[in-house]
């Protein structure tokens, strides 16, 4: 069993960096949000919430970058307006220390905001990645194993999130972290 922590900024479209760290707290990954287009970045720094939120609305894409201490690499990029007009997709790409890369799929299939829930493709593994609302935990599991579960420790003034995974798996913590992120960009 493995635990780490990590904790979002303040703002939610920030492009802070979001460092994932263990439990004697040194880094083993950091994440940030990336913007396509340089204008749509500096636009979402506006200090007038009514232009830069909708910017981001409109234009600005959840899209990801994370870099591990082992040298692993992941991009999470979200898909164009045509393929996510009836459900978010995002293309993950995962460059290993190896220079070895990997294209895999994350798929919203929430039925209801509330009941948040994605799929993750992985080498021939289908992740689930839902939300509990009633003790504030996402899951992540594989064929109905639990596989890492994510809780939230401090909600204010920066949400502090800590994460579990269980046993050996094929989902490495910056995966999860990214993965995470995402998933709360696109429900909270």
């Amino acid at each position: 069993m493995q635990e780490y922590t990590f904790t979002l900024p303040l703002f939610k479209y920030s492009s802070k960096p979001i460092i994932i760290s263990d439990l004697e707290g040194q880094k083993i990954a950091s994440f940030e949000r990336t913007y396509r287009k340089k204008w749509i970045e500096i636009m979402s720094k506006m200090p007038i919430p009514i232009i830069s939120e909708g910017v981001i609305v409109f234009f600005g894409k959840k899209d990801c970058k994370g870099t591990a201490q082992n040298g692993e690499e992941l991009i999470v990029q979200e898909r164009t307006f045509k393929e996510n007009l009836l459900r978010m997709k995002w293309d993950v790409l995962i460059k290993t220390q190896h220079n070895e890369e990997t294209k895999h799929s994350l798929k919203d299939i929430s039925k209801v905001k509330t009941h948040g829930r994605f799929i993750y493709e992985k080498e021939n593994e289908k992740f689930t990645i839902e939300k509990d609302l009633f003790n504030r935990t996402a899951y992540v599991k594989c064929e109905s194993k639990l596989v890492a579960e994510i809780k939230v420790e401090k909600r204010f003034p920066k949400p502090r999130f800590k994460f579990v995974i269980h046993g050996e798996s094929l989902i490495s913590p910056l995966e999860i972290g990214v993965l995470y992120y995402i998933f709360n960009m696109q429900f909270d």
